[in-house]
Parts: structure tokens; sequence; C-alpha cells
């Protein structure tokens, strides 16, 4: 249940309720967490993968098919 694992985070953490709602919901479900945020990373219980944010800049331009 993911609120024993909300309580649980919040007090070993000191997370506010809306890291502590996502964290435990990811726990509960043994899933991984995507975030960038620092806060979640400090979670060891956590299974946690940042993401490279990509700019429109560094995009590649999209592939034409040939005709």
């Amino acid at each position: 249940m993911a609120l024993r694992f909300l309580i649980a985070l919040r007090r070993k953490y000191s997370l506010k309720l809306p890291d502590a709602v996502i964290a435990a919901t990811a726990l509960d479900w043994g899933s991984t967490l995507l975030s960038n945020d620092a806060r979640l990373s400090r979670i060891q219980e956590l299974s946690i993968r940042s993401l490279k944010l990509i700019t429109a800049q560094e995009q590649s331009p999209p592939r034409h098919a040939p005709h």
C-alpha cells in the first residue's frame, strides 16, 4: 500500500507531500521513476533515472521519405 511508503518517506527524507506521493507511488508499483528532481534522487529505496532534456535546437531535422 502506497500510504505506508508515503508516511515513511516523508519522515525519513522530510519530503513535501507531492514529492512523497510521487515516490511512494513508484515504490508501491515497483516502478523506476523518471525525474531530474534532485530531492527525489536522495531517496535510497527508489529506483530513479534522470532524463536528458533536448531542446529544439539540438534535435536533428525531420527526415523526408524518398519519393
